[in-house]
Protein backbone atom coordinates (compact mmCIF):
# COMPACT_ATOMS: atom_id res chain seq x y z
CA UNK A 1 0.00 0.00 0.00
CA UNK A 2 2.79 2.31 0.78
CA UNK A 3 4.23 1.61 -2.68
CA UNK A 4 0.92 2.47 -4.37
CA UNK A 5 0.80 5.68 -2.37
CA UNK A 6 4.23 6.75 -3.56
CA UNK A 7 3.43 5.81 -7.16
CA UNK A 8 0.15 7.67 -7.08
CA UNK A 9 1.63 10.83 -5.61
CA UNK A 10 4.43 10.86 -8.16
CA UNK A 11 2.01 10.18 -11.02
CA UNK A 12 -0.20 13.05 -9.88
CA UNK A 13 2.83 15.33 -9.77
CA UNK A 14 4.11 14.36 -13.21
CA UNK A 15 0.69 14.62 -14.87
CA UNK A 16 -0.14 18.02 -13.40
CA UNK A 17 -1.15 21.29 -14.99
CA UNK A 18 -0.22 21.79 -18.63
CA UNK A 19 0.65 25.35 -17.74
CA UNK A 20 3.55 24.14 -15.64
CA UNK A 21 5.13 22.31 -18.56
CA UNK A 22 4.41 25.07 -21.07
CA UNK A 23 7.32 27.10 -19.71
CA UNK A 24 9.83 24.23 -19.86
CA UNK A 25 12.53 24.53 -22.56
CA UNK A 26 14.87 21.88 -24.06
CA UNK A 27 18.28 21.47 -22.45
CA UNK A 28 21.35 20.98 -24.65
CA UNK A 29 23.66 18.02 -24.01
CA UNK A 30 26.49 20.18 -22.74
CA UNK A 31 24.12 21.90 -20.33
CA UNK A 32 22.60 18.60 -19.19
CA UNK A 33 26.05 17.22 -18.30
CA UNK A 34 26.36 19.82 -15.56
CA UNK A 35 23.08 18.63 -14.01
CA UNK A 36 24.31 15.08 -13.34
CA UNK A 37 25.55 14.48 -9.77
CA UNK A 38 24.28 17.84 -8.56
CA UNK A 39 22.29 18.35 -5.35
CA UNK A 40 19.10 17.55 -7.23
CA UNK A 41 15.58 18.86 -7.56
CA UNK A 42 13.36 19.21 -4.49
CA UNK A 43 9.57 19.38 -4.87
CA UNK A 44 7.05 20.01 -2.11
CA UNK A 45 3.86 18.02 -2.62
CA UNK A 46 0.30 18.19 -1.30
CA UNK A 47 -2.66 16.36 -2.79
CA UNK A 48 -4.65 13.18 -3.36
CA UNK A 49 -4.62 10.49 -6.03
CA UNK A 50 -7.57 8.52 -7.42
CA UNK A 51 -7.25 5.37 -9.52
CA UNK A 52 -10.24 3.56 -10.94
CA UNK A 53 -8.31 0.30 -11.17
CA UNK A 54 -4.82 -1.13 -10.65
CA UNK A 55 -4.28 -4.45 -12.43
CA UNK A 56 -1.19 -6.67 -12.67
CA UNK A 57 -1.43 -9.49 -15.22
CA UNK A 58 0.72 -12.54 -15.73
CA UNK A 59 -0.77 -16.04 -16.01
CA UNK A 60 -3.61 -14.67 -13.89
CA UNK A 61 -4.25 -11.20 -12.54
CA UNK A 62 -4.22 -9.17 -9.32
CA UNK A 63 -6.75 -6.35 -9.39
CA UNK A 64 -7.60 -3.46 -7.04
CA UNK A 65 -10.66 -1.30 -7.80
CA UNK A 66 -11.74 2.11 -6.53
CA UNK A 67 -8.45 3.39 -5.08
CA UNK A 68 -8.07 6.64 -3.13
CA UNK A 69 -4.68 7.68 -1.75
CA UNK A 70 -3.82 10.77 0.26
CA UNK A 71 -3.55 11.80 3.90
CA UNK A 72 -4.80 9.63 6.75
CA UNK A 73 -8.11 11.53 6.60
CA UNK A 74 -9.23 9.60 3.50
CA UNK A 75 -10.02 6.74 5.91
CA UNK A 76 -12.73 6.83 8.57
CA UNK A 77 -10.29 5.95 11.35
CA UNK A 78 -7.75 8.55 10.25
CA UNK A 79 -10.41 11.23 9.91
CA UNK A 80 -11.64 10.53 13.43
CA UNK A 81 -8.06 11.12 14.64
CA UNK A 82 -8.18 14.59 13.09
CA UNK A 83 -5.95 14.09 10.04
CA UNK A 84 -6.61 15.78 6.71
CA UNK A 85 -7.35 14.15 3.36
CA UNK A 86 -4.22 15.41 1.58
CA UNK A 87 -0.84 13.69 1.51
CA UNK A 88 1.13 16.80 2.43
CA UNK A 89 4.19 18.19 4.21
CA UNK A 90 6.05 15.87 1.82
CA UNK A 91 9.28 16.75 0.04
CA UNK A 92 10.51 14.74 -2.92
CA UNK A 93 14.17 15.04 -3.92
CA UNK A 94 15.58 13.67 -7.17
CA UNK A 95 19.32 13.14 -7.73
CA UNK A 96 21.26 11.70 -10.68
CA UNK A 97 24.64 10.19 -9.78
CA UNK A 98 27.78 10.09 -11.96
CA UNK A 99 27.08 6.49 -13.01
CA UNK A 100 23.47 7.23 -14.05
CA UNK A 101 21.75 6.08 -10.86
CA UNK A 102 18.51 7.96 -10.16
CA UNK A 103 17.72 8.46 -6.47
CA UNK A 104 14.25 9.64 -5.41
CA UNK A 105 13.63 10.41 -1.73
CA UNK A 106 10.35 11.20 0.04
CA UNK A 107 10.83 12.87 3.42
CA UNK A 108 8.76 15.05 5.77
CA UNK A 109 8.94 18.79 5.33
CA UNK A 110 8.69 20.51 8.71
CA UNK A 111 7.45 17.61 10.86
CA UNK A 112 9.10 14.30 11.74
CA UNK A 113 6.63 12.10 9.81
CA UNK A 114 3.99 12.19 7.07
CA UNK A 115 0.52 10.79 7.62
CA UNK A 116 -0.81 8.68 4.73
CA UNK A 117 -4.10 6.96 3.94
CA UNK A 118 -5.35 4.37 1.47
CA UNK A 119 -8.83 3.13 0.52
CA UNK A 120 -9.96 0.52 -2.03
CA UNK A 121 -13.36 -0.88 -2.87
CA UNK A 122 -12.29 -4.42 -3.81
CA UNK A 123 -9.17 -6.57 -4.10
CA UNK A 124 -9.50 -9.67 -6.28
CA UNK A 125 -7.42 -12.44 -7.82
CA UNK A 126 -8.17 -13.84 -11.28
CA UNK A 127 -6.97 -17.24 -12.49
CA UNK A 128 -5.73 -17.99 -16.01
CA UNK A 129 -9.25 -19.31 -16.69
CA UNK A 130 -10.75 -15.89 -15.86
CA UNK A 131 -12.25 -17.14 -12.58
CA UNK A 132 -12.23 -14.40 -9.95
CA UNK A 133 -11.77 -14.79 -6.20
CA UNK A 134 -12.52 -11.85 -3.90
CA UNK A 135 -9.83 -11.28 -1.29
CA UNK A 136 -10.88 -8.07 0.45
CA UNK A 137 -13.68 -5.53 0.24
CA UNK A 138 -13.78 -1.95 1.56
CA UNK A 139 -10.11 -1.89 2.55
CA UNK A 140 -8.87 1.10 4.57
CA UNK A 141 -5.41 1.72 6.01
CA UNK A 142 -3.61 4.70 7.45
CA UNK A 143 -0.26 5.28 9.08
CA UNK A 144 2.93 7.31 9.13
CA UNK A 145 5.85 7.61 6.77
CA UNK A 146 9.28 8.64 8.03
CA UNK A 147 11.30 8.12 4.88
CA UNK A 148 11.17 6.44 1.48
CA UNK A 149 14.20 6.17 -0.80
CA UNK A 150 13.94 4.67 -4.27
CA UNK A 151 16.98 3.95 -6.46
CA UNK A 152 16.62 3.23 -10.16
CA UNK A 153 19.76 1.37 -11.19
CA UNK A 154 21.09 1.56 -14.77
CA UNK A 155 21.50 -1.73 -16.70
CA UNK A 156 24.55 -3.90 -16.03
CA UNK A 157 27.37 -4.16 -18.56
CA UNK A 158 25.69 -7.16 -20.22
CA UNK A 159 22.44 -5.23 -20.63
CA UNK A 160 20.53 -7.07 -17.88
CA UNK A 161 18.37 -5.10 -15.45
CA UNK A 162 19.70 -4.28 -12.00
CA UNK A 163 16.21 -3.33 -10.88
CA UNK A 164 14.69 -0.70 -8.65
CA UNK A 165 15.65 -0.65 -4.96
CA UNK A 166 13.37 0.81 -2.29
CA UNK A 167 14.10 1.52 1.37
CA UNK A 168 11.24 2.72 3.59
CA UNK A 169 10.47 3.40 7.24
CA UNK A 170 6.73 3.41 7.92
CA UNK A 171 3.85 2.33 10.12
CA UNK A 172 0.35 1.07 9.50
CA UNK A 173 -1.60 2.37 12.46
CA UNK A 174 -4.93 0.84 11.48
CA UNK A 175 -5.91 -1.60 8.72
CA UNK A 176 -9.47 -2.81 8.21
CA UNK A 177 -11.39 -4.85 5.61
CA UNK A 178 -15.06 -5.78 5.80
CA UNK A 179 -15.94 -9.33 6.83
CA UNK A 180 -18.22 -11.18 4.41
CA UNK A 181 -19.09 -14.72 3.39
CA UNK A 182 -16.44 -14.89 0.64
CA UNK A 183 -13.61 -12.56 1.72
CA UNK A 184 -10.96 -12.10 4.38
CA UNK A 185 -11.91 -9.61 7.08
CA UNK A 186 -9.47 -7.59 9.18
CA UNK A 187 -10.08 -5.50 12.28
CA UNK A 188 -7.45 -3.37 14.00
CA UNK A 189 -4.55 -4.40 11.80
CA UNK A 190 -1.15 -2.79 12.34
CA UNK A 191 2.49 -2.91 11.22
CA UNK A 192 4.90 -1.04 13.48
CA UNK A 193 8.51 -0.90 14.54
CA UNK A 194 9.89 -3.20 17.18
CA UNK A 195 10.80 -0.30 19.45
CA UNK A 196 8.08 1.83 21.11
CA UNK A 197 6.94 4.54 18.68
CA UNK A 198 9.33 3.04 16.14
CA UNK A 199 8.95 2.50 12.40
CA UNK A 200 8.87 -0.75 10.48
CA UNK A 201 11.73 -1.12 7.99
CA UNK A 202 11.48 -2.57 4.48
CA UNK A 203 14.45 -2.76 2.10
CA UNK A 204 13.77 -4.46 -1.26
CA UNK A 205 14.82 -4.65 -4.90
CA UNK A 206 12.33 -5.32 -7.71
CA UNK A 207 14.12 -6.77 -10.73
CA UNK A 208 12.92 -8.11 -14.10
CA UNK A 209 14.55 -11.40 -15.14
CA UNK A 210 15.08 -12.55 -18.71
CA UNK A 211 14.26 -16.12 -19.75
CA UNK A 212 17.97 -16.97 -19.55
CA UNK A 213 18.29 -15.56 -16.01
CA UNK A 214 15.05 -16.86 -14.53
CA UNK A 215 15.73 -20.60 -14.67
CA UNK A 216 12.12 -21.24 -15.76
CA UNK A 217 12.60 -20.56 -19.46
CA UNK A 218 10.59 -17.32 -19.66
CA UNK A 219 10.72 -13.68 -18.62
CA UNK A 220 9.57 -12.97 -15.08
CA UNK A 221 10.24 -10.71 -12.10
CA UNK A 222 11.82 -11.22 -8.71
CA UNK A 223 11.51 -9.30 -5.43
CA UNK A 224 14.64 -9.42 -3.29
CA UNK A 225 13.92 -8.68 0.39
CA UNK A 226 17.17 -7.44 1.88
CA UNK A 227 15.65 -6.54 5.23
CA UNK A 228 12.19 -6.41 6.78
CA UNK A 229 11.70 -5.81 10.51
CA UNK A 230 8.39 -5.12 12.23
CA UNK A 231 5.72 -6.08 14.75
CA UNK A 232 2.54 -7.21 12.96
CA UNK A 233 -0.92 -7.92 14.32
CA UNK A 234 -4.68 -7.44 14.23
CA UNK A 235 -7.46 -7.56 16.79
CA UNK A 236 -9.50 -10.00 14.68
CA UNK A 237 -9.06 -11.99 11.47
CA UNK A 238 -12.09 -13.51 9.79
CA UNK A 239 -12.37 -15.95 6.88
CA UNK A 240 -15.70 -16.23 5.09
CA UNK A 241 -17.37 -14.18 7.80
CA UNK A 242 -16.14 -16.44 10.62
CA UNK A 243 -13.99 -14.62 13.20
CA UNK A 244 -10.78 -16.40 14.23
CA UNK A 245 -9.63 -13.95 16.89
CA UNK A 246 -6.51 -11.86 17.36
CA UNK A 247 -3.24 -12.40 15.52
CA UNK A 248 0.09 -11.18 16.91
CA UNK A 249 3.51 -11.57 15.28
CA UNK A 250 6.26 -9.85 17.25
CA UNK A 251 9.84 -9.25 16.12
CA UNK A 252 9.29 -10.40 12.55
CA UNK A 253 12.53 -10.34 10.54
CA UNK A 254 13.14 -11.32 6.92
CA UNK A 255 16.59 -10.97 5.33
CA UNK A 256 18.32 -12.08 2.14
CA UNK A 257 15.17 -13.57 0.63
CA UNK A 258 14.14 -13.64 -3.04
CA UNK A 259 10.57 -14.18 -4.25
CA UNK A 260 10.28 -15.01 -7.96
CA UNK A 261 7.03 -15.06 -9.91
CA UNK A 262 6.89 -18.56 -11.40
CA UNK A 263 4.03 -18.27 -13.92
Amino acid sequence: MVSLLRFGALAALLTGSAGVFADLKPVADDELSSVVAQAGLTVEYSGQTYLGQFRFENAGAYQVDGITMGGAGVTQAGSSEGYGVNFDDARMTLDIDFDGVLDVAWQPGISDKIDWGFRADDVTLESSGARQSALFTNVEAWGFLKEVRRRVNPPAADGSSRGVSTYSEFTIENLTADASSNTLGIEGGYVKGMEPAGFAVLDTTFRPLSAAQSGIGRDTVTVEVHNFAADIGMSNLSIGGVGLGAVTLDNVRVTDTAITLNH
